[in-house]
């Protein structure tokens, strides 16, 4: 071998030497910046979840807020249909029918109005609720549906009852039916689970 055959050689090690050197290099600087573009985008990210976390939970501040406008309304209502049911003794047996469809009308479209307005806003907050519910158990009863959602919101069997005009023992056999459709041990929390939905 000669002389210029081994520095030819050598140059082309040299060369190639850098090239890899280079090219090195460059993969290194790529990488760097994907992984800014990673770190950037996680970043993004958990903005985007804490300000979508934010807003749930004003949006179930606000829910609780009408809920407990429901009660207050509600309980307006009760006190409105005691008195009548107070006047209805000192009235004429033949306007006692009258007073009692009255009465009947007040509850039923309070009770509706009252309960359409909420579940509409209710939806809106919590979109897949339902349909998670339903997911898991399809035959559910309207009123068990009213009261998964109000437990949602974790009210209290106090303040449901005050909302749906049931008595509170009635709101602990919902939530006995309730838990036994959705098969939750003795163990798991029904609010718990209802909130995970």
């Amino acid at each position: 071998i000669t002389a210029i055959t081994i520095i030819l050689l050598i140059i082309s090690l040299l060369l190639l030497f850098l090239f890899k050197n280079r090219a090195l290099k460059h993969k290194n600087i790529i990488l760097e910046k994907e992984n800014k573009i990673k770190e950037q985008e996680y970043a993004i990210k958990e903005k985007e979840k804490h300000i979508l976390e934010s807003n749930l939970s004003e949006k179930n501040k606000e829910l609780v807020s009408k809920s407990l406008a429901l009660l207050r309304n509600n309980e307006i209502i009760q006190e409105i249909i005691e008195k009548l049911l107070t006047v209805e003794k000192q009235i004429p047996l033949e306007n006692k029918e009258q007073l009692n469809k009255v009465i009947k009308e007040i509850e039923f479209h309070s009770r509706q109005n009252i309960w359409d307005e909420f579940e509409t806003a209710f939806k809106n907050v919590h979109k897949n609720f339902y349909d998670n519910l339903f997911k898991i158990c399809p035959d559910l009863t309207p009123t068990e549906i009213k009261f998964a959602a109000l437990l949602r919101l974790n009210l209290s069997t106090k303040e449901i009852a005050a909302i749906t005009f049931k008595s509170e023992s009635s709101i602990k056999t919902t939530r006995h039916r309730l838990r036994k459709k959705l098969n939750l041990s003795a163990d798991e929390n029904l609010v718990t689970f209802l909130l995970k939905l």
